[in-house]
């Protein structure tokens, strides 16, 4: 949902994103004792780094929940929405992919990572790069080597820096690969049929 806003802002729009999770509820219902509130912190986390003067990232207005204990089974959030053309709707070329890489780079810098590098979560606004829908997850060194892996994985941006991290990554998607080849070959040889469908 888009509103268009009004007072002492003349034509800002904001988005309304309401999310209430179907899926694993119970295994989010455990999680939220120890980890939190993710878009609490996320709110946090996108308030800190504009503080600081990154406003590469949407910013975050309110966030409204239906808790029970710690559980948050309804969220309603109220972003910026951000003018510009989404990236999965244009060529990358070597200009946008370098401001893209940058954009991620400064992020990390300002201690936040993405969690979930996609084409449709960078808009191109005004001839600069702005990222959307940031992670509230904690942003240790495995998590920011992460994004540098989907990086070049998805966009086709290879990483300026490798290390242990980038190496764990790689290597776990590359077991989890192999995992899902295996079980699809014992699925094959159980009932060879399956697999067509």
């Amino acid at each position: 949902m888009l509103l268009a806003g009004g007072g002492g802002e003349i034509n800002k729009k904001y988005i309304v994103k309401i999310f209430s999770p179907q899926s694993k509820k119970k295994e989010r219902f455990i999680k939220s004792f120890f980890k939190g509130d993710y878009y609490l912190n996320l709110l946090k986390e996108t308030q800190r780094i504009r503080g600081d003067g990154f406003v590469g990232v949407n910013d975050f207005y309110l966030l409204a929940e239906k808790k029970v204990f710690n559980y948050s089974n309804i969220f309603i959030m109220i972003l910026e929405y951000i003018e510009g053309e989404c990236i999965s709707n244009i060529i990358l070329n070597d200009e946008i992919k370098t401001k893209i890489k940058a954009k991620v780079e400064e992020l990390h810098r300002h201690n936040m990572v993405m969690g979930d590098i996609q084409t449709s979560n960078f808009i191109l606004s005004h001839g600069e790069i702005r990222i959307i829908d940031c992670s509230g997850k904690y942003p240790n060194a495995y998590r920011k080597a992460e994004d540098r892996f989907n990086l070049w994985n998805r966009l086709g941006i290879a990483p300026t820096t490798t290390d242990f991290y980038c190496f764990l990554v790689s290597y776990e998607k590359f077991l989890k690969q192999q995992i899902r080849l295996l079980k699809r070959k014992i699925l094959y040889k159980i009932n060879p049929l399956h697999l067509a469908k």
